[in-house]
């Protein structure tokens, strides 16, 4: 076996009647000193002299606690949990209108999520809108139940007055739906990821990443100008380019 900048050692141990084999990578993990004892064998710390080598050869790297993401995951942009006969099957789905990757960024502090919904107001028992704050989420932001529209379509969400995202930390905000009829552990939901930006750290021209901001103002400019044929190509077109195409003639709220 072939092993890049390191060595395949075996040692023989006392009193086991078995050779085992000991992966020492050269300059990257200490070297171990293995010791027979009465049940079996055990690890001690590594000489001082080797530590001290090892220590230096390494690059420094940020660590990060066990169990933390070192980035955000993929939007779920379309309705996952679970389906029953309580939950009619729909198409389309109930879904986020933001890009799958992230980052998806935005530079206010509450900014505007758009959704589509394709249940009536009296088909659900509860729908909840929340934000996570951080990559393991183990804090929130901000829970509420929302009221819908009365008929299916296309709905934003924001956060109120006095809450607002900070610069330059990862949230993660979730819409959950439970249908009447369902049991409370029977919900479609769908999320998504948001940061905070500054105006001087987003990108731009051709790389420019699509953020909350630019989906929330092309919402608005077709809620206000139906009929503009130019405003409705663009808006197919960057739903389109999300992945998002059945949704592109789905009604938005009246002016």
């Amino acid at each position: 076996m072939k092993v890049q900048n390191g060595m395949l050692r075996q040692f023989a141990m006392l009193g086991l009647g078995t050779t085992a084999g000991v992966l020492i990578l050269e300059g990257l993990l200490p070297v171990l000193q293995v010791m027979p004892f009465a049940e079996g064998f055990r690890y001690l710390q590594p000489p001082a002299a080797v530590a001290q080598v090892a220590q230096s050869t390494r690059s420094p790297r940020l660590r990060l606690p066990l169990g933390v993401p070192r980035s955000q995951r993929p939007n779920q942009t379309r309705a996952g949990g679970s389906l029953n006969e309580s939950c009619k099957k729909t198409s389309p789905v109930l879904s986020a209108l933001v890009p799958q990757q992230n980052p998806v960024i935005t530079l206010k502090g509450q900014p505007t999520i758009w959704v589509y919904v394709p249940y009536g107001q009296a088909e659900i028992e509860r729908a909840e809108f929340s934000v996570n704050i951080g990559l393991d989420e183990k804090q929130q932001l901000y829970r509420t139940a929302i009221a819908l529209p009365p008929a299916p379509g296309l709905m934003s969400l924001t956060l109120p007055p006095g809450t607002e995202l900070k610069p330059d930390i990862p949230y993660r905000w979730y819409l959950t739906l439970q249908c009447k009829g369902s049991a409370s552990t029977v919900q479609l939901s769908v999320d998504g990821g948001v940061e905070r930006r500054a105006t001087a750290s987003l990108p731009s021209g051709e790389g420019a990443i699509v953020g909350y901001d630019t989906i929330a103002a092309m919402a608005e400019q077709l809620r206000l100008q139906p009929q503009d044929q130019g405003v409705r190509d663009r808006w197919q077109k960057l739903l389109t380019d999300m992945g998002l195409a059945d949704l592109a003639d789905a009604p938005l709220p009246k002016p």
